[in-house]
C-alpha cells in the first residue's frame, strides 16, 4: 500500500495491520517524523524503516530515537532495500 502524504498513511495504519512500515522523511504535508512520532502515540508497534536522501544526521538520530528500526540514505540500490526489508521482517516478526 502506498500513501501521498503522512496524514493518509496515518489513518491507513491505524485502520489496517502490517508487518513493516517504510517512511521518507521528506513527504508532503507532515514530515516522516511527525508520522513516526504519531504511530508511537497510536501504540502502533508495528517495525518502521526510514529512507530518506535529504535528511540531516540530527533528523535520522530523531527517527532511530523515535524508534526506527533503521535508516537508510538515498540512493541506494534495490538489492540494498530488500536486504533490510528481509531483515527487518526476520528480526520483528509479529507475536502470535
Amino acid at each position: 500500500a502506498t500513501c501521498g502524504s503522512g496524514e493518509e498513511a496515518l489513518a491507513l495504519l491505524k485502520k489496517r495491520a502490517f508487518h513493516l512500515a517504510l517512511l521518507d522523511i521528506r513527504m508532503p504535508e507532515r514530515s516522516g517524523l511527525w508520522l513516526l512520532s504519531e504511530l508511537r502515540r497510536a501504540a502502533l508497534r508495528m517495525p518502521v524503516m526510514v529512507i530518506t536522501g535529504l535528511a540531516t544526521p540530527e533528523e535520522r538520530d530523531q527517527a532511530l530515537q523515535l524508534g526506527a528500526v533503521r535508516c537508510l540514505q538515498k540512493p541506494f540500490k534495490v538489492d540494498e532495500l530488500l536486504e533490510a526489508v528481509d531483515a527487518t521482517l526476520r528480526r520483528h516478526r509479529p507475536e502470535k
